[in-house]
């Protein structure tokens, strides 16, 4: 539900607040074989930013967690709410559309 407050915020903070912008956020696990590794192992965040519907922050923690292969995939807002309404609760849909 909403949160109310009593006595009712002043006017400039109500507008503080819906411009904070906390929204629908999905984290994704991706894991692959170790010979399907695509992402530089040494760099610990990255951003994919393409010519689609949406856009992925990416956390790679190859180095911090003995090498296994996969990625923690970051999805916020209104690119949140599009994949959930576009795939669902399919992991595999979320894959394919990260990593084409």
């Amino acid at each position: 539900g909403d949160v109310r407050f009593v006595p009712a915020l002043p006017k400039r903070k109500r507008r503080a607040v819906a411009r904070i912008g906390v929204s629908v956020l999905n984290k994704v696990f991706l894991f692959w074989g170790s010979d399907q590794i695509f992402w530089p192992k040494g760099t610990e965040w990255f951003g994919e930013l393409a010519d689609r519907q949406s856009s992925f922050e990416f956390y790679n923690p190859y180095s911090k967690n003995g090498g296994h292969p996969y990625l923690v995939g970051f999805v916020a807002g209104r690119d949140a709410e599009y994949l959930e309404k576009k795939y669902g609760n399919n992991p595999q849909k979320y894959k394919k559309q990260l990593t084409n």
